[in-house]
């Protein structure tokens, strides 16, 4: 008995040590990091390598928060402020916004899909080479 259960830990404990590895390992992109100037109208976002982000909107409202990344898939985790800078939705509750992106060169994409309203948003972005 004390054979086969070393047996299978033996066995298990690379699968266990590999999905321990992937699960970490969230944002598989590193084209992504960097400022983004929003292309039409005003707005731009900040999308780090430790997978936190902030941002400014079109209204100029300041946002931040965390992201994941899977695949083509995104996933941000924010919490908003207003005009003010006052902080109006606790972090310890986010708003969870997910999007396809995609990367072209220099231009990043967001498609929003809301199930609710049924309709589909796309922000595109250019890089700010600008920054380091």
């Amino acid at each position: 008995m004390r054979g086969t259960k070393n047996k299978f830990y033996h066995r298990i404990s690379p699968i266990i040590v590999a999905l321990m590895f992937f699960s970490c390992v969230s944002i598989s992109n590193p084209d992504i990091y960097g400022r983004w100037q929003r292309v039409e109208g005003e707005g731009m976002i900040e999308l780090r390598r430790d997978g936190s982000f902030t941002g400014v909107d079109n209204m100029g409202a300041t946002f931040k928060g965390n992201y994941t990344i899977n695949n083509e898939n995104i996933k941000l985790e924010i919490t908003h402020s207003n005009i003010m800078r006052e902080t109006i939705t606790p972090e310890i509750s986010p708003e969870i916004v997910n999007a396809k992106i995609s990367i072209n060169d220099d231009e990043l994409q967001f498609m929003f899909i809301s199930d609710k309203e049924n309709k589909v948003e796309i922000e595109r972005y250019r890089r700010d080479k600008s920054y380091r």
